[in-house]
């Protein structure tokens, strides 16, 4: 059995009450073994200090994936809003500066083109319709979704 860390009893600890319905919550630690006492009253009462958050989707290959699931998900699929899809991810919340943001989004418009790319078969996992302006998902882009195995090899 793995004993908690600080960074796993702060996540558990979060998560304590109910959110929009507590201002508080409960967090209770135990354990049986008394040798384990000593760690479990650090955890308690010591300063909790998380590792920094990062986000994966800072490559083609992770965003392709992102923007795939919104439009087969039929969340977004117009470039507007893909991008406010875009911007309410970790990957947006952190950026820093407005030329973090710049490039968050161009890695998003990367593997929109790489979705829409025609692979040797003749098809994309996702379609442009011109005509209305809005990404459409392909067979070959739901199948990839649903199996959850979308290669992005460049």
């Amino acid at each position: 059995i793995k004993l908690l860390d600080s960074t796993d009893y702060c996540q558990m600890r979060g998560r304590a009450g109910r959110v929009g319905l507590d201002s508080m919550g409960e967090s209770i630690l135990m354990t049986n073994n008394p040798s384990e006492w000593k760690k479990a009253t650090c955890l308690l009462t010591s300063e909790i200090r998380a590792e920094p958050i990062a986000s994966s989707m800072t490559d083609v290959p992770t965003m392709a994936k992102l923007m795939l699931e919104a439009v087969v998900g039929e969340w977004a699929n117009s470039p507007k809003d893909l991008k406010l899809y875009l911007t309410s991810t970790l990957a947006f919340a952190i950026c820093e500066g407005a030329e973090d943001a710049a490039a968050c989004i161009a890695t998003a418009q990367r593997a929109l083109e790489f979705l829409c790319c025609t692979p040797a078969k003749g098809r994309g996992f996702l379609a442009w319709d011109a005509n209305s302006q809005i990404y459409c998902a392909t067979d070959l882009g739901c199948a990839a979704f649903n199996a959850g195995n979308l290669s992005c090899q460049q």
